[in-house]
């Protein structure tokens, strides 16, 4: 029956219950799980808080573990349960449906790939201006955090490292801010680039990279197209893992590679030129194969529900 689910409730007092939803579960992450993972790794809090590129293999993966935790309980879980309780198919009201193009599956981990050289020159541009003594420590902070999480040099560690930088940010925050931040503000907007606009800039805030905040936003605005051009979120989550992963995989060759082959990442122009064009090209061909999101595609409840008034 309708009223079992959220989704029967004015929009406003859902946004409530989410927030809720996500202050219960980060709580109960942080303050429960936490302190006992911490406790059974044998790990300080203390050594946690300051790690490093220096850090002892056990603080390192004791860091990893904590943040797999707080990205199932800040993003993932709330996602999770938030659209099991808001709709009779919680699959449906995710997005994660199977694009209707196949190349649709590939394509956007391609796009994402060859931007990364013009999202990385955005992001070092920025650093050349000063934001102010709290961003510089914020970004510190971050740049001393992903320094210990990269400095992996063993399969294992590039194992669980690829998990927890790639595969669970990829699955919990494109649920988390395309399956549901994006649909929260396309209720109130039939101009579905707002909603695109509104869930990039949380998306960016909460990464907490001063420095790679416009990149992380421009990011955002092209995962949040691939959903609208897809009607599909598994996409945007492939190439959402595909992109963090890849950032993974070149660490560990650097970290492994011996002086007679040096593994680099070039910042040239040429390169620049080419990964954008090409990452241009990936989106023309997404727009011009589009299967868009329905009309409806943000709505509690089909047309046909509202007109008989049946799930």
């Amino acid at each position: 029956m309708l009223h079992k689910y959220w989704r029967n409730f004015p929009w406003y007092i859902q946004f409530i219950q989410f927030i809720i939803l996500v202050a219960v579960m980060a709580s109960f992450f942080a303050f429960i799980i936490g302190p006992i993972i911490v406790n059974k790794m044998d790990v300080s809090l203390v050594d946690i808080q300051n790690l490093n590129a220096n850090s002892t293999h056990t603080a390192i993966a004791g860091g990893l573990v904590l943040q797999f935790f707080s990205a199932l309980g800040i993003f993932l879980l709330p996602a999770l349960l938030y659209a099991y309780f808001m709709h009779p198919r919680p699959l449906q009201f995710l997005g994660l449906m199977k694009p209707a193009n196949l190349l649709h599956l590939i394509v956007p981990a391609i796009i994402m790939i060859c931007a990364e050289p013009l999202l990385t020159v955005i992001a070092d541009c920025l650093t050349q201006y000063n934001l102010g003594s709290n961003a510089k420590k914020i970004q510190e902070e971050n740049d001393r955090l992903m320094a210990a999480f990269l400095s992996l040099k063993t399969p294992p560690q590039l194992i669980v490292s690829f998990i927890v930088l790639a595969i669970m940010p990829g699955l919990s925050e494109e649920l988390f801010f395309r399956g549901v931040i994006m649909r929260f503000a396309a209720k109130r907007t039939y101009n579905i680039w707002f909603p695109i606009v509104v869930s990039s800039l949380l998306f960016a805030l909460l990464h907490t990279n001063v420095y790679g905040l416009l990149s992380i936003f421009i990011a955002g605005m092209m995962l949040g197209s691939f959903y609208y051009f897809t009607g599909s979120i598994i996409p945007g989550i492939i190439a959402h893992f595909v992109f963090n992963g890849s950032q993974v995989v070149v660490a560990y060759l650097a970290n492994n590679a011996t002086e007679k082959v040096a593994i680099t990442t070039t910042k040239s122009l040429s390169w620049m030129i080419l990964g954008t064009s090409l990452a241009i090209a990936g989106m023309f061909y997404l727009w011009k194969s589009k299967t868009t999101l329905k009309p409806y595609w943000a709505s509690d409840f089909d047309p046909q529900e509202t007109l008989t008034g049946t799930e």
